[in-house]
């Protein structure tokens, strides 16, 4: 595949590349947890608490009939035939007790007395354990009766007599009581739990939220729709989102970089490949084995220096010491190769003693996409020329190639420096030769220069700075 045919959005990262994880938050499960949760909680709260105030009630209750009781006993008074009286009510010593609801059964060996008709209510005799003070909650006719059955004996004129008192209270408004209290209870007990289940909800779907529309934005990155994280994140996840845009951003760069380097290599070894075929097809040497060594050789360092400019980076590659005459000689027979049957040439105006101190193939990638350019163009000639010196205290190499081509404005020239942008879209090539020269003089602090020739066509001046040794 050609380098042109390459998707033109380097930045789009593909799913083979970076996969965007799918977050899924459970939030029915959290809810149901919830839920179930807060029914313990619930029960076990309302349930304590229900307990607590049934039995502090009866407990209640038990006091208050345990006073009226004593009360009772300590007003009941004998006659002379041994009989007992009671001259107070039987709520006196709690008036807020209606006596309506209390009743009363008051009994000795000679007499028995009741607050009500024995017919229509059977208070119990006994107790299942015998005890002169017994307190207890019968359900008697269908009614809840909280009875306190206490006996003394009662003194008069030196005789003793036996009094039984047995005081059941009506629990029925008690018991209403406790329906209020329990659906107060349960009701607040609710409420409290569905304000409570709201607000962690709320938390919850506000704290989720940006969860989302990070993983949002992943998939937005992996389908190529955006080129990195873009949101404001809380600083729990900030961290988190900024690296993953370095992420993002290192491969998107690794994957420029091998792009650029796959295309560089491609254009590279273009030249060496057309050598090698019109040595074979045109049959124009006989030292076609020769030819082939050293255009495959060739290949190789050019193969090799790619790879490890893709790899480097920004890392510095090893450096040689160059003979700048040699290598425009090596790069024009080739040349002469290719274009022998069009009567091209090219003149070296390089003096044979200048030696440059760069990387072998950031030379051969300025010398050689000049010239290769210049030859395509030209008519019939075209000429190289180098110049060395010193500038601004850094010593430099220049290299200018002419040609006897139609040339190029200025315009034009800025034009044909960006990648992929050809001359002549109908004339072979890939359009980057001049975007490498262009790069390859950045990277040494130089620039490019495009004018017009002498020759009738263009004239490209391309400057470097690097270390330059004359040979000794």
């Amino acid at each position: 595949m050609n380098p042109t045919d390459m998707p033109s959005n380097a930045n789009k990262i593909s799913s083979s590349s970076f996969r965007a994880p799918y977050l899924t938050t459970n939030t029915d499960t959290v809810f149901v947890a919830l839920i179930v949760l807060a029914a313990l909680l619930l029960g076990l709260i309302g349930g304590a608490m229900d307990k607590a105030f049934v039995e502090g009630g009866q407990k209640a209750v038990s006091a208050r009939l345990h006073v009226m009781s004593n009360y009772i006993f300590n007003r009941i008074t004998l006659d002379k035939n041994g009989k007992f009286q009671i001259p107070v009510p039987l709520n006196a010593a709690a008036p807020e007790i209606r006596t309506s609801e209390l009743f009363a059964r008051i009994t000795s060996p000679t007499q028995s007395w009741h607050s009500y008709d024995p017919k229509t209510l059977q208070l119990p005799s006994t107790f299942p354990e015998h005890s002169t003070h017994k307190t207890a909650v019968f359900n008697i006719n269908n009614q809840s009766f909280y009875i306190i059955h206490m006996q003394r004996l009662l003194h008069h004129d030196q005789q003793s007599v036996p009094v039984t008192l047995t005081l059941a209270l009506d629990m029925t408004y008690f018991d209403s009581g406790i329906r209020d209290f329990r659906w107060i209870l349960w009701s607040g007990l609710v409420l409290c739990v569905v304000i409570l289940l709201t607000a962690i909800l709320i938390i919850i779907a506000t704290s989720v939220r940006p969860l989302k529309r990070l993983a949002k934005e992943l998939r937005a990155i992996e389908s190529g729709q955006q080129d990195s994280l873009g949101g404001v994140y809380p600083k729990e996840i900030e961290y988190m989102s900024e690296h993953v845009n370095r992420v993002i951003k290192h491969r998107t760069v690794l994957f420029q970089r091998y792009r650029i380097a796959l295309s560089d290599l491609s254009h590279a070894i273009k030249t060496p490949l057309s050598v090698l075929r019109a040595s074979a097809e045109k049959k124009l040497f006989d030292n076609l084995e020769d030819i082939v060594l050293e255009q495959v050789d060739r290949m190789s360092k050019i193969i090799e220096y790619h790879l490890q400019r893709a790899a480097a980076a920004e890392q510095a590659l090893g450096t040689e010491n160059i003979n700048v005459h040699h290598m425009a000689e090596t790069i024009t027979n080739t040349l002469n190769i290719i274009y022998a049957r069009e009567g091209k040439s090219c003149t070296i105006n390089i003096k044979e003693d200048i030696y440059f101190e760069i990387i072998w193939g950031d030379l051969f990638e300025i010398m050689g996409n000049l010239l290769e350019n210049s030859f395509k163009w030209c008519q019939q000639h075209v000429t190289i020329s180098a110049e060395q010196g010193l500038r601004y205290e850094r010593e430099y190499l220049s290299i200018t190639v002419e040609d006897d081509g139609p040339g190029m404005e200025a315009e034009e020239a800025e034009r044909l420096m960006q990648r992929w942008v050809r001359g002549d879209p109908t004339t072979e090539g890939h359009g980057i030769g001049l975007s490498i020269v262009n790069a390859i003089s950045d990277s040494h602090d130089g620039n490019v220069e495009v004018a017009r020739s002498n020759l009738g066509g263009a004239k490209i001046t391309v400057l470097i700075y690097a270390k330059l040794l004359a040979a000794q």
